[in-house]
């Protein structure tokens, strides 16, 4: 992004920004799947009022992939361009957990230009953002704090991880693999975030933290 805006003349202002991510419980494949029918559909009703009464200059939004998208068109597409994209922190930002969610960016169309649209969230941060997804140099040289040995117990974790799912790079080694816990995917890649950082083995980086 900031090689594309590089020697452009761009006059200085301030953004209104609103953040935000309705609750997921009724989308979600690990709930009930209740969708509009669920009981927190009144907190998504209450954020589109909050965002239609104070009209922020840019809304970005987040929730989960089964997530209708199209609810929040319906309400905010006559005043504003609405993208959203699906993304993976493990495929796109480099981090070791597989979480994909959706992210809605929408510019009201009063205030931010449609030549610059296309500089939005979805867009610059698989360009921007960590490249090297598998490596994880960043992530891990950001980290100022980690272990760099492997007990006895997770050694056997590590060397069943690797004979079982050495297509996956990242792996717990405070859960066996024989177990196929819950949390973990049913081929063994790891899923979603666990309690513990210090469990985490990055198989490229040949590293545990």
């Amino acid at each position: 992004m900031c090689r594309r805006l590089h020697g452009q003349k761009l006059t200085q202002g301030i953004l209104q920004v609103l953040i935000a991510g309705s609750p997921c419980a009724d989308y979600s494949t690990w709930g009930k799947v209740l969708q509009s029918a669920g009981p927190t559909t009144a907190f998504f009703l209450i954020l589109m009022k909050s965002v239609l009464q104070s009209l922020p200059d840019v809304f970005v939004h987040e929730n989960v992939i089964t997530f209708p998208m199209d609810h929040i068109v319906s309400f905010l597409g006559e005043l504003y361009d609405i993208t959203f994209s699906q993304i993976d922190p493990a495929d796109d930002c480099g981090f070791p957990i597989h979480r994909k969610r959706v992210y809605l960016v929408a510019h009201r169309r009063a205030v931010v230009m449609r030549r610059y649209k296309d500089i939005g969230f979805p867009v610059y941060v698989r360009q921007v953002q960590i490249k090297s997804t598998h490596k994880l140099q960043v992530f891990l040289s950001a980290m100022t704090a980690g272990i760099t040995t492997v007990t006895g117990s997770k050694m056997k974790h590590l060397l069943r991880y690797r004979e079982l799912f050495s297509n996956h790079n990242v792996f717990d080694l405070n859960q066996s693999p024989d177990a196929r816990p819950h949390k973990n995917a049913a081929d063994g890649s790891l899923q979603t975030l666990t309690t513990n950082v210090t469990s985490l083995w990055s198989e490229d980086a040949e590293r545990y933290f």
